[in-house]
This record gives C-alpha cells, structure tokens and sequence, in this order.
C-alpha cells in the first residue's frame, strides 16, 4: 500500500474496537524502536516510554481522573467513567 493509500484510510480506533487478548511483548517492544526512530524537532531525543499493563494501567486511570478533576477544580463522575473504563478496555497504554 502507497502512504498516500494509507494517508488517506486512516481511522480512529477506540478502545471498544480493540481486539481481546494480549499484545505480545516483542510487539511492544518493535513499536516502540520504530518510535525512536521518529524525527523530533531540533533532536530533542532520547525519547522516554512508560507501558501500563494490568493494575499499573488502572492505577493510571486513577491518577489520570484525579489530575482531570483537579484541572477542572471540580468532581465529574461521567469524565471519570470513561477515562477508566477506557483505560480498563486497553490492553496496555503507551
């Protein structure tokens, strides 16, 4: 497939669309070489990565609905149930 093929089919997936399973390490780990290899502006390499998987992923979840509502300075029980029920769908988050 041409980039501009694949340029121009490019979707949004979402977290309800992901496939069940586990995403094998060695992928994770190929992914995120080819990351290393993307151009940042001015070299501002290294780049850093953190992979959540299992209880760190919801632990996440948590901080992330926490920072959220502190931003806001105000509770959202909506925006706090889907910020974890996107992070307990996800396999692992990058």
């Amino acid at each position: 497939m041409n980039i501009s093929k694949i340029i121009k089919t490019r979707r949004a997936v979402y977290p309800s669309q992901f496939k069940d399973g586990d995403i094998d390490k060695e992928i994770i780990k190929i992914i995120l070489e080819n990351a290393n290899t993307a151009p940042t502006h001015r070299m501002t390499q290294p780049w850093f990565f953190k992979v959540y998987k299992s209880e760190s992923k919801n632990s996440l979840g948590i901080e992330m609905t926490e920072a959220f509502e502190s931003y806001l300075n105000k509770e959202s029980t909506l925006k706090k149930k889907k910020i974890l029920q996107k992070c307990e769908q996800s396999n692992c988050i990058i």
